[in-house]
């Protein structure tokens, strides 16, 4: 038998070579521990980190909106792009917003299946609000079809060893701005799948809050940089997935057993490149869309 990762987790994951041994089993330790990790790699991140992985979602125009003026923000992407928020929200253990999004948008955060249909409770994933103002009896998210906690603190990092302890190992960010804001102030977020629309709307909600950055001259310092690891055209929106990277002259390739999608290097032009190539895929003309 070949073993990849209990040397790299050492103090965490040990024993079980030993124990294959002892039942006169050859056990070679350390083969291809980057390959190993990648097989696993939201796990091994939170062990090593202690903390959950997380996985900042957002859905905005062009422009980075996440609702118009008047608060309206159903629906700025379409049924694909909602499909397949559901598809990773179940790969997740917890799906997160901040109080704010929980009493204006009254979200479910369940996963529905490509029929709408709910999954079972137990195959929800857990169902987080940080936040100190207490949600009403008549919210969805009280509603019982999953599991519900209200983690009473601003403090994103509070808040991720709270489920850290709870066994949660991956959480699934969805906002709103203030609280995707303050994790990424707090240096917290761990990639970002963004859903963008060929939409324009020149004001309304941004999809990220105060995060504390004032200037572009600190980019891959205490600004955080991130390069895009997936790129999936959908039917009325783009979806990006992005990694961290080190710095806009030195990219990171990978980080803490998470595996790229892709070999990519650019941090600026493929982003305008998809969007283009969407633009060039839709059934109508810009002009017409979301008549």
């Amino acid at each position: 038998l070949h073993g990849s990762t209990a040397r790299r987790l050492a103090g965490v994951a040990r024993g079980g070579g030993d124990a294959l041994r002892a039942a006169g089993l050859s056990v070679e330790g350390g083969v291809q521990p980057d390959e190993a990790a990648s097989l696993n790699a939201v796990w091994s991140f939170a062990l090593r980190r202690g903390r959950p992985l997380v996985t900042l979602k957002t859905a905005s125009t062009l422009d980075g909106r996440t609702a118009a003026a008047d608060g309206t923000s159903r629906w700025i992407t379409g049924v694909e792009a909602r499909r397949d928020v559901h598809r990773l929200r179940a790969g997740c253990d917890a799906v997160l917003v901040g109080t704010g999004t929980a009493l204006a948008d009254d979200p479910h955060l369940t996963v529905r299946d490509s029929a709408d249909r709910s999954l079972p409770a137990d195959r929800q994933p857990l169902r987080v609000v940080m936040g100190r103002r207490e949600l009403p009896a008549s919210a969805h998210l009280r509603d019982g079809e999953a599991t519900t906690l209200q983690i009473e603190t601003h403090d994103p990092a509070e808040a991720l060893r709270v489920l850290h302890d709870r066994k949660v190992r991956h959480v699934w960010l969805e906002g709103g701005p203030t609280v995707a804001g303050a994790f990424v102030r707090a240096g917290l977020v761990d990639e970002v799948i963004a859903y963008v629309a060929p939409l324009l709307l020149g004001s309304g909600a941004a999809a990220l809050g105060d995060a504390g950055i004032t200037t572009l001259s600190l980019i891959g310092y205490s600004v955080p940089t991130f390069w895009i690891g997936q790129l999936l055209i959908l039917a009325f929106a783009v979806q990006l997935k992005w990694l961290p990277g080190g710095s806009m002259t030195s990219p990171r390739r990978s980080y803490e057993g998470l595996a790229w999608w892709g070999d990519v290097g650019v941090h600026l032009i493929l982003p305008a490149a998809a969007l283009t190539l969407f633009l060039l895929h839709i059934d109508q003309p810009f002009g017409k869309l979301g008549r």
